[in-house]
């Protein structure tokens, strides 16, 4: 299933499990592009999607993503955790 299709699943489970959810954006990296994705979020949470921008280079070396363990520890805690039926794995 492509990232994009994965997350309208995932985002439509997070809205039956919480009542009000006051989502204002979703980051997401290169594999959440497109207009479906944008457009479910912006109809169904009237909130933005952003996508973060890579600043890693051959001139740079790694870097690391703003913010990024905010998600990486999310799913972790995620996938040991399920909540209400929903399981993440990576």
């Amino acid at each position: 299933m492509h990232d994009t299709k994965g997350a309208v699943k995932v985002l439509e489970k997070y809205k039956k499990w919480v009542k009000r959810p006051r989502v204002k954006k979703i980051v997401g990296d290169k594999g959440y592009r497109g207009e479906m994705l944008k457009g479910f979020v912006r109809r169904t949470f009237k909130a933005v999607m952003g996508i973060g921008e890579n600043h890693t280079s051959p001139e740079t070396g790694f870097v690391p993503a703003k913010k990024r363990w905010l998600v990486e520890r999310g799913f972790a805690w995620l996938s040991t955790h399920p909540i209400n039926g929903i399981h993440i794995y990576a």
